[in-house]
């Protein structure tokens, strides 16, 4: 039984980081189909640096706070 309780809430956060996810991978791309639209290139790039501003911005949220000596 406590297999299937670890189970359930590893699909329950999965699916919770995937709701939390789902607004900012939408509005990433609408603004890429907006630009892309305007001038295709600029879709991509666009896209390309949304993602890694959300790459900078998930790597400083699990970095380790720096000891202060």
């Amino acid at each position: 039984m406590n297999r299937l309780n670890r189970l359930r809430l590893l699909a329950a956060t999965a699916a919770g980081h995937a709701v939390r996810a789902a607004p900012g991978i939408g509005g990433l791309a609408l603004v890429s189909y907006g630009a892309w639209l305007a001038y295709h290139p600029a879709g991509f790039i666009i896209a390309g640096g949304g993602l890694l501003a959300d790459r900078v911005a998930d790597a400083r949220r699990t970095a380790r706070p720096r000891e202060q000596s």
